[in-house]
């Protein structure tokens, strides 16, 4: 699975053919940054921060679970 962002308030995951698997509405208007949590593979947590004062959360990584404001 590959996760991409950029300019407006989605992300996108994508599977290895290139078909768009699901889109994600996120706070960021950009987004700069998405980084996922490897440490326990059971409790895994995808972050996603960009242009703004919000970073989303995203524990199943088909919705935004939560969002921390800055």
């Amino acid at each position: 699975m590959l996760i991409t962002g950029g300019c407006g308030k989605l992300i996108y995951q994508w599977n290895i053919n290139g078909e768009c698997k699901t889109q994600v509405p996120v706070s960021a208007s950009t987004v700069y940054n998405i980084s996922v949590n490897h440490g326990n593979p059971s409790k895994k947590m995808l972050t996603v921060a960009g242009a703004g004062h919000k970073v989303d959360a995203c524990l199943n990584f088909g919705y935004t679970s939560f969002t921390y404001e800055l």
